[in-house]
């Protein structure tokens, strides 16, 4: 037994749209997941559209636990940072700052939710079969004046769990 983990990303309204099997990250200047990055840069003084993305679960398990999301860095360049947290309520994606800190490159907390959607306050183990969403980690670019505008290093979303 085992688990088949792929990353979804919610848009629109409410985070409302899914596209699963996301393997991609790129911050940006519109709200939506298949626009290149490359036409809507995100320039200096402003923020990406912030990401809601998270892993989505479908096999068979004996449990899951201690599932963590975090950044590979976040501080992808000068004038620029990564900012994130897990949330557990459905949002729609903006520009307006998030108001969280800089993005956990150590690992924060996420639960597993249900089978039908990533919202909601979920349990830090599941042992159901089948289809799991855990919880999504909202992450965003800030810029300040001093930002260049582009791509810059890479900057990976990583989820780590213990499998039983």
């Amino acid at each position: 037994m085992s688990s088949t983990p792929s990353w979804s990303e919610f848009n629109g309204s409410n985070g409302a749209t899914e596209t699963p099997n996301r393997t991609d990250c790129y911050w940006k200047s519109i709200d939506d997941s298949v626009s290149d990055y490359q036409l809507y840069p995100v320039t200096a003084t402003e923020n990406s559209f912030l990401k809601l993305q998270g892993v989505v679960f479908s096999g068979s398990w004996a449990e899951l636990s201690a599932l963590t999301y975090m950044v590979s860095n976040n501080i992808p360049g000068p004038g620029m940072e990564i900012v994130g947290s897990v949330v557990a309520a459905a949002q729609t994606p903006s520009t307006l700052p998030t108001g969280d800190g800089l993005a956990s490159m150590t690992g924060v907390k996420a639960n597993f939710v249900s089978s039908t959607t990533p919202y909601g306050a979920g349990s830090p183990t599941t042992t159901a079969g089948g289809k799991m969403y855990a919880q999504l980690f909202r992450t965003q670019l800030q810029t300040t004046i001093a930002a260049y505008p582009g791509p810059t290093i890479p900057i990976y979303l990583i989820a780590d769990w213990i499998e039983q």
